[in-house]
């Protein structure tokens, strides 16, 4: 029951976001470089779902790292642009999300001996990942003049700059990290834990 009330609230997260962004994106006259960025992004999750076989709760945890960012930026309260640190949580929370969803799918992958293996592939590969992202940051800077690198309040005045911006969000992507990999073997201690248990 759990698991179907997930699976409908999985697609509804992720059917709107086409909806949002063929709709409510253009009403606010957002750049055609950005909701083609966030169609993007539907695709990927779509196909993420079907090559990884993500189970539901691995695909809500990577619905909810999108929608931290776009409620955050898109929305009327405007939260990344009244507060400067909302992105740093932002990077945090969803890498700590998505480490989580690396490490469950390393766990199916790797066995138990691999254990340090799997720590520094889901410590790295969350920091990979967060590299890719702020070079698409970067190149949306450079080809489609975009405000994602540096921090800006709704009135365009700079909050912080560039260079600030992208070591912050790579730290704060390493603490989430870091607090994915603990939660896991905590996790993992206390599930050992209940099979020895089990079995005495």
């Amino acid at each position: 029951m759990k698991k179907r009330v997930l699976s409908i609230i999985n697609n509804i997260l992720l059917y709107a976001i086409l909806i949002l962004t063929l709709i409510y994106l253009p009403l606010i006259n957002e750049p055609l470089n950005s909701i083609a960025s966030n169609l993007a992004f539907f695709v990927i999750f779509f196909i993420c779902k079907k090559v990884f076989k993500l189970s539901e709760f691995e695909f809500f945890l990577l619905l909810v790292s999108f929608y931290l960012g776009f409620i955050g930026n898109k929305f009327a309260f405007g939260l990344y642009y009244k507060w400067s640190y909302y992105d740093k949580v932002t990077h945090f929370v969803s890498w700590l999300f998505i480490t989580i969803i690396v490490m469950i799918k390393l766990d199916e992958i790797l066995p138990e001996k691999y254990r340090i293996e799997k720590y520094l592939i889901g410590f790295f590969g969350g920091l990979g990942i967060a590299g890719f992202w702020e070079i698409d940051e970067y190149l949306g800077k450079i080809f489609f003049n975009t405000a994602e690198q540096g921090v800006y309040n709704t009135q365009g005045v700079l909050l912080m700059g560039s260079f600030q911006d992208t070591m912050l969000d790579m730290i704060f992507t390493s603490f989430g990290a870091m607090a994915a990999i603990f939660i896991y073997i905590i996790y993992k201690k206390i599930k050992n834990d209940i099979l020895w248990r089990r079995n005495i």
